[in-house]
């Protein structure tokens, strides 16, 4: 490829030691692609699951006064959010 690389590489490109400060580091594009996906994963999984195990104390009268379509709204809100990340991270990885 003609490019330098910050850690040693064999023939095939593959880097013979392992350099913890490599993964904070988004100057090449294989790592910008690799933290787009983890935080399009983590937003992902916090929109779609982060209610799920509260809904008990959401729903209990009184806590926050919901009626259920606003309930019904936050679920579709929840879903929305999910699939709209994923458009997201999914252009930004590749």
């Amino acid at each position: 490829f003609g490019r330098p690389f910050y850690v040693p590489v064999d023939t095939e490109h593959k880097a013979k030691v392992f350099n913890f400060y490599a993964l904070c580091d988004c100057h090449n594009p294989h790592m910008r692609g690799f933290w787009a996906s983890a935080f399009g994963f983590f937003s992902t999984f916090f929109s779609t699951f982060a209610a799920a195990p509260l809904m008990s104390y959401i729903k209990k009268e009184g806590n926050l006064d919901l009626t259920k379509t606003d309930i019904q709204n936050a679920n579709i809100a929840s879903v929305a959010g999910t699939i709209g990340m994923r458009l997201i991270s999914g252009r930004l990885c590749e």
